[in-house]
């Protein structure tokens, strides 16, 4: 049994009480999560405060772990990744240099989005991160729900949840080197 759980603008608190009941009480065996854009600030927090090995025996464990277009500060979700990577069979990260709703928030905050490539794609440990850049997605021109408009990463988030592979092993998808050399 699994539970897909899409996060939106979720309050961390909450979220976190949430993911406590469903890994200890519902009877799934693994849980997948998704947030998109602003709801990865409730998923980071509640990743990053979350002990997955102080669960009881029978728990659920997290198994997927997608981070689409997050409208997180790069450097405060390069911190919590620390916290969190162990917590989970796998995290992927979704993002592109042309989602301009995520150049928008970078230009309101100040600083880089974990989901805006800019120069280079954020590069974290033990999470994946895959360029979607090249996905035509051009609905309002904003760019900013490539992973739920287009079929090749609607794709790739299936054959992920379904086999839980790494990148190289998924459909459609090629490794490249950062500049920051990853």
């Amino acid at each position: 049994v699994s539970i897909l759980m899409n996060v939106g603008s979720a309050l961390a608190p909450t979220l976190r009480e949430f993911l406590q009941l469903a890994v200890t009480e519902v009877g799934a065996d693994s849980i997948h999560l998704l947030a998109h854009s602003m709801g990865n600030r409730a998923l980071v927090d509640a990743l990053s405060r979350f002990n997955a090995r102080a669960l009881p025996p029978g728990s659920a464990h997290l198994q997927q772990v997608i981070f689409a277009a997050p409208d997180v500060d790069a450097g405060v979700f390069r911190q919590h990744a620390a916290r969190f990577q162990h917590h989970a069979e796998r995290f992927t990260l979704y993002a592109s240099s042309t989602d301009l709703a995520l150049k928008a928030s970078k230009l309101i905050h100040g600083h880089p989005r974990a989901g805006d490539v800019g120069d280079t794609p954020l590069i974290v440990d033990g999470i994946d991160t895959i360029d979607a850049t090249t996905v035509d997605t051009s609905l309002l021109g904003l760019k900013h729900s490539y992973f739920g408009d287009k079929r090749s990463i609607l794709n790739d988030i299936f054959g992920l949840v379904q086999n839980g592979h790494e990148p190289k092993k998924r459909f459609d998808l090629t490794a490249a080197i950062s500049s920051a050399g990853a």
